[in-house]
């Protein structure tokens, strides 16, 4: 990304500023005297108050730079329909449905129309503002086709007939449209995978211009996956932790964008609070003093490590499961905001999926075949997560978060409530194996999540549309993860 030179007299009003020393205590008056100390206590907590708020900005910016504006991305795949482990521009994605996505909307300059076909499978439509929060468009992908203006409040225009209009509460945003693998039927599931295919190649989205040219233009651009290994999750923990000034420059320009909405009073405030702060650090190194700068850098260093722990201590009670329940929707809780960014980026609220994450045995042992050939973990029958759409166990590796690469005795990438030949035991609970070696009695493979041998790896339990015992709400405890042969 850009980097921002602001100038030494950075123009900031007078209430902007009074703003400032109330949204941020430590941020003292120019005009007081200063000693070092609380200059540098000022530097500090600032830029800690910047970063912690601000953080999730930096990853979407990164995307909007990276990413065709308003052009569907439907990557390519094997004849499966899914993602594969080459796809790893967002961590944690599920391999549970067939995507596209635009990653880099934008309605400044006018309305983008957009075209649904109707779907055979089940679909779903996630919109997310640059901070990651669910906004809802009203729009029904599921079995609805329909054609849509995506438009500011503010934009005045005549739309063609048959177009429905939407009002969207930003200029810039990110939404994803998502057909299920396998959809209910009946009491089972069939294989949706040929009809997702049809349907998100059938997804158009077009300027208002090109529209009236012709309502058939915006088709998907078939995305290689190769196309889309770069990872935002790297790029975002390699930039903080190793050019921490880097990420904060990047991050200014970002925040420094008409297209950074909603902004409330005092997060305008905490922004311009912090240009006078780093400005100053960097005109110190300038002139061969670099205190200020020493404790921007501690701050950015205590805000990354602040994020990890915030994200692997946030347990359900009494076991090793990370899980958030107001994801998408953090409010204020902009800590949780960046722990949930750095590792489900761009998740669903609860109201469309719930997660549960696990870098940890049952002992608190880190999960890594290296250690243990096989992991296992039982639901009991009342244990079985309950979901309108599906449930599903994925594995990831390395530090994209990625899927696990298919081996060659073709293991699974993950194991759902629609897996063909899931296996219940009798007492009508369902064990589920993890590791590099498939189980023996080939009647429990479908059953078994697989690892690459001598790796770390983490483990998401999903529930798309959850309800009954995973409703909203709710505090769900999965399973324990156990070693084979550890009590």
């Amino acid at each position: 990304m850009r980097r921002i030179s602001l100038p030494l007299g950075l123009a900031v009003s007078a209430s902007l500023a009074a703003a400032a020393l109330v949204a941020v205590p430590t941020v003292v008056q120019a005009s007081a005297p200063q000693t070092a100390a609380a200059a540098a206590d000022a530097t500090y907590t600032t830029t800690l108050n910047y970063l912690t708020r601000f953080y999730p900005r930096y990853l979407t910016a990164w995307l909007g730079e990276t990413a065709p504006q308003n052009t569907f991305l439907a990557p390519t795949s094997g004849l499966d329909g899914l993602l594969t482990s080459d796809a790893r521009t967002i961590n944690a994605f599920n391999v549970d449905t067939v995507y596209a996505s635009v990653l880099n909307m934008n309605v400044s300059k006018g309305p983008e129309i957009l075209t649904v076909p109707q779907s055979t499978s089940t679909a779903s439509l996630l919109s997310l503002d640059v901070w990651g929060t669910v906004f809802d468009t009203g729009i029904k992908v599921d079995h609805q086709a329909g054609k849509y203006a995506l438009a500011l409040a503010g934009w005045r225009g005549v739309l063609p007939a048959g177009v429905t209009r939407v009002t969207v509460p930003v200029s810039q945003f990110e939404f994803t449209i998502r057909a299920d693998r396998y959809s209910r039927s009946g009491t089972g599931y069939a294989n949706t995978v040929a009809a997702g295919k049809a349907f998100i190649s059938g997804l158009r989205l077009a300027s208002l211009a090109q529209y009236k040219a012709n309502p058939d233009s915006g088709r998907p651009l078939p995305t290689p996956q190769r196309l889309i290994t770069a990872s935002s999750k790297v790029q975002a923990d390699d930039s903080l932790a190793k050019t921490p000034v880097r990420f904060l420059s990047d991050l200014q320009v970002a925040m420094h964008s008409a297209s950074t909405t909603p902004l409330t009073v005092g997060d305008r405030a905490l922004s311009a609070a912090f240009d006078v702060v780093f400005g100053a650090a960097q005109r110190g190194v300038s002139n061969g003093n670099y205190g200020a700068m020493s404790q921007v850098t501690q701050a950015a260093a205590a805000v990354d490590s602040m994020i990890v722990d915030h994200y692997r201590s946030h347990l359900v009670a009494g076991t090793n499961w990370v899980n958030f329940n107001n994801l998408a929707d953090w409010g204020t809780a902009y800590l949780d905001r960046d722990a949930t960014t750095a590792y489900i980026f761009l998740g669903n609220s609860a109201s469309t999926s719930r997660y549960w994450d696990a870098f940890t045995d049952h002992n608190g042992h880190p999960l890594d075949t290296g250690i243990y050939p096989l992991y296992t973990m039982t639901f009991t029958k009342d244990q079985i997560p309950d979901a309108k759409r599906f449930w599903s166990l994925t594995a990831y590796v390395g530090e994209a978060l990625h899927v696990t690469p298919g081996p060659p005795n073709n293991g699974n990438r993950n194991v759902a409530s629609y897996t063909p030949g899931l296996r219940t035991n009798k007492d009508g609970s369902i064990t589920i194996f993890i590791g590099p070696t498939p189980p023996k009695i080939l009647a429990l493979r479908p059953n078994w999540v697989f690892v690459p041998p001598d790796t770390p790896f983490s483990v998401v339990l999903r529930t798309y549309g959850a309800q009954g015992n995973t409703a909203p709400g709710l505090t769900y405890i999965p399973p324990q993860i156990k070693a084979l042969g550890i009590l």
